[in-house]
């Protein structure tokens, strides 16, 4: 029986079995890899090949500049989300609300007209949950004093 041949690593997501490459990419939220066979190609066609397949399976979206984008923005396109995922059962509508009041009572006046940058829907999107920026605040007790006071 022959022995198999060992796949050599020739930079990240590009492999080589004998003469004939292999390319490897994980989907977003994955951890499983795919593979694609590419054939017995140069290494310049191997590499566009693997960032075409790349490209593919993370549904690869060319980054567009968004310069003047507004916190109000990122808000419209987040809350545009949740409402989504009301319509397809996937939330109450009490916390579809909660979440519409907040926005537009507390935070769109104070930060919509805000520009942002280093953020755009994507980036936002994929910590799965809206976050606070602010540090978490506790509730603790003064051993010296006995009483409770509030740090961060």
């Amino acid at each position: 029986m022959p022995s198999k041949q060992k796949r050599v690593r020739v930079e990240r997501g590009l492999y080589r079995i004998g003469s004939y490459y292999h390319a490897c990419a994980t989907p977003p939220g994955s951890r499983t890899v795919m593979w694609r066979a590419l054939g017995k190609v140069g290494l310049m066609e191997a590499r566009r090949q693997r960032d075409k397949f790349a490209a593919e399976v993370q549904g690869a979206h060319t980054p567009t500049s968004r310069t003047r984008t507004t916190f109000g923005d990122l808000a419209a396109e987040w809350l545009a989300e949740q409402k989504a995922r009301l319509d397809a059962g996937e939330m109450s509508p009490r916390t579809y609300e909660a979440y519409e009041l907040a926005l537009r009572r507390h935070v769109l006046p104070v930060f919509g007209a805000r520009q942002v940058r280093g953020a755009s829907p994507s980036t936002s999107s994929s910590t799965g949950s809206a976050t606070c920026a602010a540090p978490a605040m506790r509730r603790t007790r003064s051993t010296t004093t006995g009483r409770r006071s509030t740090s961060s």
